[in-house]
Formats: C-alpha cells, sequence, structure tokens
C-alpha cells in the first residue's frame, strides 16, 4: 500500500494553496444530523416549494413553530459561505460591520412614525417596567440614532458605511414554504449617509454593483426590479428578483428597454404600460424577492436630526441623505436550493455547497478495510483539506455498505463522492470519483484525484 506521507511533495504546484484558517475533516457519526440519508421522498415532493421539501424531508431544517426553524449543521456550513462571500464584497465598498440590540424600544419606533403604521407585522412585547418595544425587522431608527449622536462627524467623514448580518423578525401572516418565509430569518441590512443626494446616488449605484457581484458569485441570475418604498419609505426603490414558477412576487418585464417592475406598482390593470420606456410589450413572470434597496432621502436622519459639519465657509449643520439595503441570507440559501435541485437531489450553488468532496470509506471488516484502505483514505482525505485549504467530509457509517450510502449521499447535493471500493487494494491505490454535477464517473489514483479535484 502506497504511504502518503509525501504526497503534498508529489503534487503539481499550481493546486498548491497557502491555508490561511483551520481545515478539518467532518464526521458522519459526530455531525449532529438527524437524518436517515437512506430515505428518499418518495414519489411526489411534499410541498409544492422545492427547498422546502429537501430541506425538510432530509431532516437538514426543523421546526419548532410555524416560521420558527432550527438549522442543522450542513445549512449552516452553507449559510456561513453564503456570508463570508456578502462580508467580503461590503469589504470591497468600505462597508464596516456592527451589531445592533434585536429588542428595540417604542419610542424610537415613535419618533419615525412606524410604529403606527407597521400594524400587524411588528413582534411586540413589553418588559416589567411596562416599557414596550418591538423585535426588529429592519434597523433604520436604530442605526439613524447612533449616527445622530455623534456630532463631531463633518463632510470629510463622509460616506458612512453600516451594516450587520443578524436574525430579523416579522409577524408573518403566511409564514410558510420553509425558510423562504419564515418569523425569523437571518438578513444582511446596510445603511449608508451621505452629504447630499447627488452622493446618496452614486453610494446606491455602488452598493447595487456590489449586490449584483453576490449573485454572480452564487451564480444566480438575478433581475432588479422596480418596487414599492412600503412603510420603510424613501424615494426610490429597487427589489432584486430570482425568477421561479413558485415565487410569490409577480414582476412585469419589458421586451423593448428590458426594465422590469413589481405589478404592485400598477393601479390599472386593464392596460399596463412599463414605466421606463411606455411600452405595453410585457412580460408577467413569477419571482422570489432575494435583496431590496432603497434610496431614503431624509425620511429617517430629518426625524432623528442625524445631521454633519459642512465644508462650507458657515461650517453650518446639514441632514444626512440617507440609503438602506437588504439581502434575506437564508431566503437566498432557500431559494438557490429552490431553482438548482432537480428531481430529488439538493444542487447548492458551488459556492456555497457545504463540502464539495465526501469521501466514502469502506465497510468495516471488508477487504479494503483489512488491506489498510481506510487508514490509506483518511490519510489521503487529510492531505485535500492541507492543498485545497477546505473541509471535507467523511462517510464513516462502515456498518453500511457503500452501495447503500451512495443513493443518500448524492442527494445531498456534494459535487464530488470519492469512494473507497474494491479497487482500493491495489498496488496503486485505486479511488471511484463520482461527479454529481456532471453525472460522470472515473477511476483515478491518489495524484489524478487531486489534479481533477483542483
Amino acid at each position: 500500500m502506497l504511504c502518503l506521507r509525501h504526497l503534498v511533495r508529489c503534487v503539481d504546484t499550481h493546486v498548491m494553496v497557502v491555508s490561511v484558517r483551520y481545515h478539518n475533516l467532518y464526521y458522519w457519526n459526530q455531525m449532529f444530523v438527524l437524518t436517515n440519508i437512506n430515505d428518499s421522498i418518495g414519489s411526489h415532493l411534499s410541498s409544492t416549494h422545492r427547498s422546502q421539501s429537501l430541506f425538510k424531508n432530509k431532516n437538514l431544517i426543523s421546526m419548532t413553530e410555524k416560521g420558527l426553524y432550527v438549522l442543522m449543521p450542513y445549512v449552516v456550513k452553507a449559510m456561513n459561505k453564503l456570508v463570508d462571500i456578502i462580508d467580503d464584497e461590503m469589504r470591497q465598498i468600505n462597508a464596516h460591520k456592527i451589531s445592533m440590540p434585536s429588542i428595540v424600544a417604542k419610542d424610537l419606533w415613535d419618533i419615525s412614525n412606524r410604529w403606527e403604521e407597521s400594524k400587524e407585522e411588528l413582534f411586540r412585547l413589553t418588559d416589567r417596567q411596562k416599557t414596550s418595544f418591538c423585535l426588529a425587522p429592519t434597523h433604520e431608527e436604530v442605526v439613524t440614532q447612533l449616527v445622530s449622536k455623534t456630532k463631531h462627524l463633518s463632510e470629510s467623514h463622509l460616506p458612512i458605511y453600516l451594516y450587520q448580518i443578524t436574525n430579523k423578525f416579522r409577524d408573518e401572516i403566511k409564514a410558510k414554504h420553509g425558510l423562504l418565509r419564515g418569523r425569523e430569518f437571518l438578513m444582511k441590512d446596510l445603511y449608508t449617509f451621505d452629504a447630499n443626494e447627488e452622493k446618496a446616488k452614486e453610494t446606491y449605484d455602488k452598493v447595487c454593483n456590489a449586490y449584483e457581484n453576490i449573485f454572480k458569485r452564487i451564480d444566480l441570475t438575478v433581475i432588479k426590479v422596480r418596487g414599492s418604498v412600503g412603510n420603510i419609505g424613501g424615494k426610490y426603490s429597487q427589489e432584486f428578483m430570482l425568477v421561479s414558477d413558485l415565487g410569490e412576487d409577480e414582476i412585469y418585464k419589458c421586451n423593448v428597454c428590458e426594465s422590469a417592475f413589481n405589478t404592485e406598482l400598477i393601479d390599472n390593470t386593464d392596460e399596463v404600460k412599463c414605466l421606463t420606456c411606455n411600452s405595453n410589450d410585457l412580460k408577467k413572470l413569477n419571482a422570489i424577492e432575494v435583496g431590496h434597496t432603497f434610496l431614503l432621502g431624509t425620511r429617517y436622519s430629518h426625524n432623528f436630526n442625524a445631521n454633519y459639519i459642512s465644508n462650507d465657509s458657515e461650517k453650518s449643520r446639514k441632514v444626512f441623505e440617507m440609503g438602506c439595503y437588504g439581502l434575506g441570507v437564508t431566503r437566498i440559501l432557500a431559494a438557490s436550493v429552490e431553482v438548482l435541485s432537480q428531481n430529488y437531489s439538493i444542487r447548492w450553488p458551488k459556492s456555497l455547497v457545504p463540502f464539495r468532496v465526501c469521501l466514502v470509506l469502506p465497510k468495516k471488516g471488508s477487504k479494503e478495510d483489512v488491506y489498510n484502505g481506510t487508514e490509506f483514505s483518511l490519510d489521503f482525505a487529510k492531505s485535500l483539506t492541507n492543498i485545497f485549504n477546505e473541509d471535507v467530509f467523511i462517510d464513516d457509517r462502515t456498518n453500511q455498505t457503500i452501495g447503500k450510502r451512495l443513493f443518500g449521499l448524492q442527494s445531498l447535493g456534494f459535487p464530488y463522492i470519492i469512494i473507497a471500493g474494491k479497487r482500493i487494494t491495489e498496488e496503486i491505490p485505486i479511488f471511484e470519483v463520482i461527479d454529481n454535477y456532471r453525472n460522470d464517473k472515473y477511476f483515478m489514483n491518489h495524484l489524478d484525484c487531486i489534479k481533477f479535484l483542483g
């Protein structure tokens, strides 16, 4: 049996990567996974929404109450990858990450007049001193108050970009479709402060470009759609929509100028015309909203007296022009599974897949196990974590045959499954490699595997 002690030295230099953080092997039997992976969903999906059925039937999410879910480790790993991409794009535009409280006092929402406007959608609570609060669905009031307290800010400090990625709460009247519409959800929200409307529009375009980069990096094709400002308010808003027959939003896309807008902007449905070019050559589509951007103007800064010292000769104080920008992190994750998955198998965007590689160990007591196939395979897996700077998943349910494990593994969406099968005992050990996204199968030694995965 070939030893892997010097494997890294044998690998072509073009696949070598300097490790920037620790990566590890994740074992099936040690990872908290509730699913019986061998169970298929059945002859039909239990919900009209594929993502909900796949997550639920594989026990990757667990509902505690309607619209409230526990996310299992496999899903959390995918979500963390999405958060890393978002954080990276926010760094590119020099946005700074903060953390704001989820419980917000009624007094703040009264200043913006949103306490009454929001009506039933807020989760409201009262503390032992009888003070009223809400569980925040958005944080415009909190962040504007924060900036308004900083009286030394001058025009030289602008623009200011502050964002967070945190759980939000909304008392949805129709909490359904799993992570697509929950009552608690992970959201990224960015708030910007500029000197004037012209600068605010420049910021708006910059953030929208960053959002488009995020969706490109996760291989999701979205459409920017003119939307309603709703109770958040402001001068202008756009929604980032993922076209899907199962989407709850309806949009019109113009076949002439290719602009798009939400049907909620139309009062007269008898004769609908494009808001941009006035054409009536429109296509109606269903879509899932995965992001929303607002040019707020002075909607909040005026009410909170949030201002800065101008650079003019009088050093006068001027009110900030603001913007706010949201991404539904859990919704993006669910929506990507919704549109990419096939039949009864999960398909993740490649940049979000929890584990790119799953290595299947031989059955305990088999010839492959007895002749050091298990030891060799684990050594190989450890080398992969170092070479590719990523975690590797190990199927160590060695009390079962490889064949019994394989169907369920494929349905979890691993791009590559490497099997230590019968040929692992050869003088030069050979792995069976399954490429799930191309539906191909190969037989390779360990060095060829590394080149293939690179």
